[in-house]
């Protein structure tokens, strides 16, 4: 039995713009096999990035004023 997903990506009058807009939503791609369409997700890899330096601030000198 053919799944809901299946159906709109292969059998379906709109399957093209069904998986075009699938590709936008989450990226990956379609490849076209022997049963139909079927869809690959791309590996999503995150960069890992050190924290940031915090910046030290000179201390600022107090204002006695006259006034």
């Amino acid at each position: 039995m053919a799944t809901r997903e299946w159906v709109r990506f292969n059998e379906s009058s709109k399957a093209k713009r069904n998986r075009e807009q699938h590709v936008e939503l989450n990226g990956g791609l379609f490849t076209k096999g022997k049963k139909g369409w079927k869809w690959t997700a791309t590996p999503v890899v995150e960069r890992v990035t050190a924290p940031p330096i915090p910046k030290t601030e000179t201390p600022k000198k107090k204002k006695f004023g006259l006034g």
